[in-house]
């Protein structure tokens, strides 16, 4: 299985799709990372801490900037949080060597903030119990 994603894995790593200006290109980024992440963590970890925590940043960013989008995005970024939520990423997160925590708080407080948002017009599983700070 790594061998088959390793292409994947090194296309999603280019610094001009983790740092794209674009919302839709990071969401799209976002989503495939969770998926990455959701297919080879804990087993096979696709990138070394740095590197987790760029795309982590990345997806907080793009979390924070979908206060402003279409409904389309809310849906995209909704299954993002509903990866995350089911396959623990954000325990993954909070093991990032510096500000893994502060991460995941910024990302907690953007979810109660476009919380109403999200919820009309996403019809997945994540509720704000999941996102509780042990």
């Amino acid at each position: 299985m790594k061998h088959a994603l390793r292409p994947v894995i090194k296309a999603l790593d280019a610094k001009e799709l983790v740092t794209h200006p674009d919302l839709d290109v990071n969401i799209s980024v976002s989503c495939c990372f969770c998926e990455i992440l959701r297919v080879c963590a804990p087993e096979y970890p696709p990138y070394n801490h740095q590197k987790l925590k760029a795309f982590f940043e990345m997806v907080v960013l793009t979390f924070e900037k979908l206060s402003s989008a279409s409904g389309r995005s809310y849906t995209e970024m909704g299954r993002v949080l509903e990866t995350f939520n089911r396959f623990d990423l954000s325990l993954l997160m909070l093991e990032l060597q510096s500000d893994g925590a502060g991460l995941k708080l910024r990302l907690f407080k953007q979810f109660l903030t476009v919380y109403g948002y999200l919820f009309s017009s996403y019809t997945g599983s994540v509720c704000i119990s999941d996102w509780a700070v042990n």
